[in-house]
């Protein structure tokens, strides 16, 4: 436990901890000749994904206490889920439509959010969030020369990862929600909600 707690405090992701094993899962009823059909899952050292967890429940310890998570984030937070999405969104059409105003309704799916969210991106809402340093360190630290590596009939192959939050990564939704606050927070012309 010393080792994981130097390691936060110095701000260090060591690069043997960084390097993940992809998994592929088939998504049942699915081509079987489909790329798609079927679901990559990292699998990173277990001292990798240990730290990654304690960094990631130190930056939302960080959000929470600073307020910084907002009240129009459902998705991946702890006490509220789908249900309250949906209460959310039905009070707000119930109230325009009380005061006889018109409703439409945009549901946005990004595809590949979480795959492609760039670490760039992540670095500076960290840096904005006035984060403590040594967080904002860890993953600055985590992103730069990532790896995974992948078996094939082959042999196994190894490719740089150089954006996103691999699918079974511990830190992919605290991060992704870190990410989306700066348009859950724009300021949106009247009778407009998010």
């Amino acid at each position: 436990m010393i080792y994981k707690s130097k390691l936060l405090s110095l701000g260090l992701f060591p690069t043997s901890f960084k390097t993940g094993v992809i998994l592929l899962f088939y998504k049942e009823g699915k081509d079987q000749n489909d790329p798609k059909s079927y679901c990559p899952i990292s699998l990173p050292p277990s001292m990798g994904k240990l730290l990654e967890k304690l960094m990631t429940q130190r930056l939302t310890y960080f959000l929470k206490k600073t307020r910084q998570l907002s009240p129009k984030q459902f998705g991946f937070k702890e006490g509220v889920s789908f249900d309250h999405a949906l209460d959310s969104l039905l009070t707000t059409i119930d109230s325009h439509k009380r005061n006889k105003m018109h409703v439409a309704v945009v549901s946005i799916d990004i595809k590949g959010a979480f795959d492609n969210l760039k670490y760039s991106s992540i670095v500076e809402t960290l840096s904005n969030s006035q984060c403590p340093p040594n967080i904002q360190s860890l993953f600055r630290n985590l992103f730069k020369d990532r790896n995974v590596i992948i078996p094939t009939n082959e042999g196994v192959a190894q490719q740089p990862h150089t954006r996103g939050c691999p699918q079974g990564s511990c830190s992919g939704p605290s991060l992704w929600n870190l990410v989306a606050e700066e348009a859950l927070e724009q300021q949106y012309p009247a009778n407009i909600a998010i």
